[in-house]
């Protein structure tokens, strides 16, 4: 089996992201790779925050 490689040569890291995602990195709508990207980011971001505060029981810390 051979597998197919394929070379393109973009200017910018949105030009690559818009190639190997098929969506456009950037643009005026919400379906863009930078949008998607950030939303997940915020989404993992409060994740965090509610973990930290919480135990590894998941019972609430007490903060003095």
């Amino acid at each position: 089996m051979v597998a197919e490689v394929h070379i393109y040569p973009v200017r910018t890291i949105d030009e690559g992201l818009a190639i190997l995602t098929g969506m456009p990195a950037d643009g005026p709508d919400e379906r863009n790779v930078n949008h998607v990207v950030s939303k997940r980011l915020k989404e993992l971001a409060l994740g965090l925050k509610e973990f930290a505060a919480t135990g590894h029981d998941g019972a609430e810390e007490s903060k003095p």
